[in-house]
């Protein structure tokens, strides 16, 4: 009488294999995963969208003095205006903002704590040359 050989793989050994696969991909996965960068542009994303939004507000408060070079005061602080729009210096957009952890502001330019190319991990405020071309805002997220 032959004795027929196994071959292959017991289901009982593949279902074993998928296990340990799985439990090796759920604790490598964090190490290659760089969850910080989506985390540096999403607060970069927010502090853009309040600089515009104070960058409204503070253009409408200008609108209705009638001088679009006169300081207007914001929750009690002096913001310096040029052509309708904060100024892009530390008395000027800086002031209208009020950022918190690592994100921080110097002459409308705001930057985050551990970006891999801090050059290129911000956003930058283009301030207004004229009373007809408004202020915009740009997102650089590259090097984050």
């Amino acid at each position: 009488m032959a004795k027929n050989k196994q071959q292959g793989f017991t289901l009982i050994e593949l279902i074993m294999v998928i296990v340990i696969l799985g439990i090796l991909a759920a604790t490598a996965l964090p190490k290659f995963a760089d969850l910080g960068k989506d985390a540096r542009i999403a607060a970069l994303e927010s502090a853009e969208a309040a600089m515009k939004s104070a960058m409204a507000m503070t253009h409408g408060q200008s609108l209705i003095n009638g001088n679009p070079n006169a300081n207007i005061t914001v929750e009690g602080v002096a913001v310096r205006m040029i052509n309708g729009y904060p100024a892009k210096t530390t008395n000027g957009i800086d002031r209208t903002l009020n950022l918190s952890g690592d994100l921080s502001v110097r002459n409308g330019v705001i930057s985050i704590a551990g970006a891999a190319t801090p050059t290129r991990c911000l956003v930058t405020y283009n301030q207004a040359s004229s009373t007809t071309r408004p202020a915009t805002t740009s997102l650089i997220t590259t090097g984050c």
